[in-house]
């Protein structure tokens, strides 16, 4: 099992009925998790409603949270009401902590700070700190996001929309920064820094951590992380009049990945 902290607001949002004008008698927060989005939320967990904290949290999450999709359901006194009266409140889907915080670091590099109109919904921004883990930690490290992986996760989203951007120039003026309109040309010019940017300091932090050849899980066991996967091919130039080796360029040179997750 592993933890599971949700950030709920102010909890007098919740007890205030603004319909009615009356207090909800909230008895308890359920948690509810599921492996898709839309059907099979089940319980993990009740919590006592504490009407003074702005979190909930909980030891009974999937230790696959990352891939998996919560609510909150809010109820009334269980000894008091069946379970057909028990649910007041059914919040819409909600993210661990260690999600929101990394969505709200990338909005706020990339400038998508407008919540009324954003630029990429959260589920967007969800998808592409699932892709980001498994091209920085491998297969099979991806269930679990430590401290140090916030970094190059940021880094690796951020690229993931710049090359949105470069392609949706829509999405490019729904951003509040960079605060000067640029013409399509300049914003694929733009965002084409901002991707070698990223790539550039990818790499360091993998020389730095050494996962330019591979790494070590949590148990210092050789793990899948990203590492150069070169091919060199050798054609015969006619104007040259000899053969040449290089690069293949349909491959990855910087990170461990077939050509189905290429752009």
């Amino acid at each position: 099992m592993a933890y599971v902290q949700f950030y709920i607001g102010d909890p007098n949002e919740y007890l205030k009925d603004r319909v009615y004008d009356t207090i909800r008698n909230i008895h308890s927060i359920q948690i509810l998790e599921s492996p898709s989005a839309n059907t099979g939320f089940s319980v993990i967990d009740t919590i006592k409603f504490n009407p003074t904290s702005r979190y909930i949290e909980s030891s009974n999450a999937s230790e696959e949270l990352i891939y998996r999709f919560y609510k909150l359901q809010f109820i009334q006194d269980p000894a008091l009401y069946t379970a057909e009266e028990q649910v007041i409140l059914t919040s819409s889907l909600i993210y661990p902590e260690i999600m929101s915080n990394i969505v709200d670091d990338v909005r706020e590099q990339i400038g998508d700070t407008d919540l009324d109109d954003p630029a990429f919904s959260d589920v967007e921004y969800i998808e592409a700190i699932r892709f980001a883990l498994l091209q920085w930690k491998g297969q099979n490290n991806i269930n679990r996001i430590e401290a140090v992986d916030k970094p190059p996760i940021v880094v690796l989203v951020i690229e993931h929309f710049a090359i949105k951007i470069m392609n949706d120039h829509a999405k490019y003026y729904q951003l509040k920064s960079p605060s000067v309109e640029l013409n399509k040309w300049q914003i694929g010019e733009h965002y084409s820094t901002v991707i070698q940017t990223c790539q550039q300091q990818l790499d360091k932090y993998a020389k730095r951590l050494n996962k330019e050849n591979g790494g070590y899980d949590d148990d210092m066991i050789i793990s899948q992380m990203p590492s150069a996967k070169v091919e060199t091919v050798t054609r015969f130039s006619k104007t040259r009049g000899i053969s040449i080796t290089g690069r293949n360029k349909y491959f990855p040179t910087r990170r461990n990945l077939s050509p189905d997750y290429l752009p």
